[in-house]
């Protein structure tokens, strides 16, 4: 299944983040839009070890649950 154009913007900019990309696995494993704010995205990586700035991340066993707000912009730029 393609990913939806949220889903590929955090997709291309963690990929082509050099300090995250070592950590991450490639794989994303489940996105969902939350709360009002169309931009507050949950997303569920594998065992990574990254923390960016205004990502919160909770450890559940093999997974972890990041929540990104993304900026609203021109770009739609992530916001670390």
């Amino acid at each position: 299944m393609p990913l939806g154009i949220t889903e590929q913007i955090i997709f291309d900019h963690i990929k082509a983040n050099r300090a995250n990309r070592e950590f991450w696995d490639g794989k994303i494993r489940q996105f969902r839009t939350e709360g009002k704010n169309e931009n507050e995205v949950i997303a569920f990586w594998s065992m990574v070890f990254f923390r960016p700035q205004n990502v919160v991340i909770w450890h559940d066993g093999w997974v972890l649950l990041i929540k990104i707000s993304l900026e609203r912009d021109a770009k739609n730029s992530l916001s670390f």
